[in-house]
């Protein structure tokens, strides 16, 4: 019997926000977590992680498709916002919108959005588009697009993600339509590795770990709930692709301790708890959908989820069974 992970409920959020919530948790200033959400319409909130209370309420101009949040250590934190027509930045402490800056000359349908540090103490925001050249990153504080401009891509980019490995390089990844994974050096532009021909159609959602011991891994869902794997530096897969079911839309992934984990929901939940390196279950299932996972300074992982049926979401923090 698989175990139970210790489940201490924090928060009770998002009661006010419409239907179709999706958390987004993030790393903020100081080590202070950052807890985001967005719905089916233009609008998005932060939360106070530890009370709930609503902080502000965004109100946007075009339908969102994800958020991010860039913490440079020489600035501060921005919220990132991919909508079907450009990039929206929002000051994380007060909500009110920054200029874009260069970004303004994106124009295009922006299907997913991701942010890493850069040398310098600065951050990046990089964005997967659908028209050419299908992936554009800018300076996180500045707006100013950041060069030599990604290549690859033949097809629209339909998801993207960061990844930093133990020796401190930061990759940028991202997966086409037709399920190919294309890396970058963050801090340089310049390609890192071979393509990754990768099984599944249309992918939709990919997200990345690096474990302590310094393995990573990438990971992406496929609109048909074929999760895939693999080696984040070699590329290479780790283990077939894995049916999750019909439903399946939401991925994430941590290190709970020393355990490489994938959180992975369908339909109204509940929340698959995989083990990153094999694809077997790891621990029980947890109720809930759309996961956000944040890793703690102490080991733990703070888990954002939303309970569909009930209309309300929750930040846990989970721990190792105890005793």
């Amino acid at each position: 019997m698989l175990e139970l992970l210790d489940v201490v409920l924090e928060t009770v959020f998002a009661e006010e926000a419409p239907d179709g919530v999706v958390p987004v948790l993030a790393q903020g200033e100081s080590d202070t977590p950052i807890l985001l959400s967005n719905g089916t319409g233009y609008d998005f909130w932060r939360w106070d992680p530890r009370t709930g209370e609503m902080l502000w309420r965004f109100a946007g101009e075009d339908l969102i498709s994800t958020l991010a949040v860039a913490t440079p250590t020489n600035g501060d934190a921005v919220v990132a916002v991919a909508t079907d027509i450009g990039v929206v930045r929002v000051d994380a402490a007060s909500g009110r919108p920054v200029p874009v800056g260069a970004m303004a000359e994106f124009d295009d349908t922006a299907w997913d959005v991701t942010s890493g540090p850069l040398p310098g103490g600065r951050a990046f925001i990089a964005v997967a588009a659908q028209c050419e050249p299908f992936i554009h990153y800018w300076d996180a504080t500045t707006g100013e697009a950041l060069s030599p401009q990604l290549t690859g891509p033949d097809y629209p980019l339909k998801t993207i993600t960061s990844l930093s490995l133990k020796d401190g390089t930061v990759l940028i990844a991202a997966e086409d339509e037709a399920g190919v994974v294309y890396r970058w050096v963050a801090s340089t532009g310049e390609p890192f590795g071979s393509h990754i021909h990768g099984f599944g159609e249309y992918n939709m959602r990919m997200t990345a770990l690096t474990h302590p011991d310094g393995r990573a891994v990438l990971a992406s869902l496929d609109m048909n709930g074929n999760l895939s794997r693999y080696n984040g530096v070699t590329g290479e897969p780790l283990g077939p692709a894995l049916s999750m079911g019909p439903d399946v839309g939401a991925i994430a992934a941590g290190c709970l301790n020393e355990s490489a984990l994938l959180f992975v929901s369908s339909g109204a939940g509940p929340v698959h708890i995989l083990d990153a390196f094999t694809g077997e279950a790891a621990y029980a299932p947890i109720p809930g959908n759309n996961p956000a996972v944040l890793e703690c300074s102490d080991g733990a992982i703070l888990l954002a989820t939303v309970h569909a049926s009930d209309d309300y979401a929750t930040v846990s923090r989970l721990t190792h069974p105890s005793g």
